[in-house]
């Protein structure tokens, strides 16, 4: 296996949300992990930020380059896509979300497996209905992004969470509703708040590690110019 690793540095993230009891993912992008349920839910953090460092071997080969707009498989012809951030061929993909997941909520997931990578060359086009505002994170401004999962242990979940709703209760979204006794439903709720603009705070270090060479291909037909995206299973991780 060569060795290859992927490095994201969480202290200046976009957005960073507590999903408590949420549907709105089904769970981890693992096929060992699909629930029976009808309808499950879970917890999940999710972190949506920009900026990657690569090793030398990565930095060398094409899976985190940008390839040419013309072949966005996701376009009718000789149109435009709708999303503001533009990119050349050949610049590094460096929007990402990371989505971290409880290892006890899934116990029967097999223990080998640490999370996945999926990087995206090319995205279905934003609804006209839904249109992109400035204060979206760039994730959802860029046809090309890359999607991280991982499952952490118990604690290390925990202290995230607890931290990530520490600064929601002194945001101003919270005084806010204090401050006019706002009703505020519980059902699909989530918490948005920033620990890692603390410097102190710990973990705001991810580094991944994983075989370049085995990796799934998602595609439309059959050409190689029909490939929208490649996922790979993680071998490891730190979290520091």
């Amino acid at each position: 296996m060569k060795k290859t690793s992927l490095k994201i540095n969480l202290k200046n993230p976009e957005r960073v949300i507590y999903a408590p009891n949420s549907q709105r993912l089904p769970g981890p992008d693992f096929e060992w992990v699909r629930s029976s349920k009808k309808n499950p839910k879970y917890d999940f953090i999710e972190i949506l930020g920009k900026g990657i460092s690569l090793s030398s071997s990565l930095k060398n080969s094409t899976i985190f380059k940008n390839k040419d707009q013309l072949l966005n498989s996701f376009l009718e012809k000789n149109k435009k896509s709708k999303y503001p951030i533009k990119h050349k061929k050949g610049e590094i993909i460096d929007i990402w979300v990371l989505v971290i997941w409880c290892a006890d909520d899934f116990p029967k997931r097999d223990k080998k497996d640490k999370g996945i990578i999926v990087v995206n060359y090319y995205s279905d086009e934003p609804r006209d209905d839904d249109p992109i505002t400035d204060d979206y994170p760039s994730y959802f401004k860029s046809t090309s992004k890359i999607n991280i999962e991982i499952i952490v242990d118990k604690k290390t979940f925990r202290n995230l969470r607890q931290k990530i709703m520490v600064e929601y209760y002194s945001s101003s979204e919270f005084e806010d509703i204090i401050v006019n006794n706002k009703k505020i439903s519980k059902k699909d709720r989530e918490y948005e708040g920033n620990p890692f603009k603390k410097k102190s705070f710990k973990p705001n270090i991810l580094t991944i590690e994983f075989d370049p060479d085995y990796r799934g291909i998602m595609r439309q037909g059959d050409k190689d110019e029909s490939i929208w995206g490649y996922d790979f299973l993680i071998n490891n991780f730190r979290l520091k």
